[in-house]
């Protein structure tokens, strides 16, 4: 018999085809996994990523916290990314207002406009984008048919 936390796989076998069916799980925010023969199997919670700035808390899991067991990057529901400074392997670490500089493996703050943008078109602020010059410069204010990084 099965628990409220258990799935059903099953198959049903037709002429040319094998069909697995699944029952779904009875709880909020629990999926079945994908069926990889028959017999009962436990539920699974369904986790969505956020990243740091992004809201956080029941199915939403900060990139931080996955495969750590905790939570710890969650505070008051938003995601909490890592400090200017702070370590770092990819800017989806970072706080907002800041990347991953890849020379310095550290976070630091997005690129002004003007500035030299060598890491690619995400190291500029939000207003601004990495022209073919490798150059900040403002979101649309490149002529039709210029380049792009």
């Amino acid at each position: 018999m099965l628990g409220t936390n258990d799935c059903a796989v099953g198959v049903a076998n037709g002429v040319d085809y094998v069909d697995y069916y699944v029952k779904s799980c009875g709880g909020d925010n629990t999926q079945c996994p994908l069926p990889t023969g028959t017999g009962n199997t436990a539920c699974q919670a369904v986790t969505e990523i956020s990243y740091p700035g992004a809201l956080c808390g029941g199915v939403h899991m900060c990139n931080l916290d996955v495969g750590t067991g905790k939570t710890v990057n969650c505070v008051k529901g938003i995601c909490q990314g890592k400090i200017l400074d702070a370590t770092c392997t990819n800017s989806d670490q970072c706080n907002p207002g800041l990347y991953c500089n890849g020379i310095s493996v550290t976070c630091v703050a997005l690129l002004a406009p003007g500035a030299d943008c060598l890491f690619g078109a995400l190291t500029c602020d939000n207003q601004h984008v990495c022209s073919k010059n490798l150059k900040c410069v403002k979101y649309m204010s490149q002529a039709d048919g210029d380049e792009c990084t």
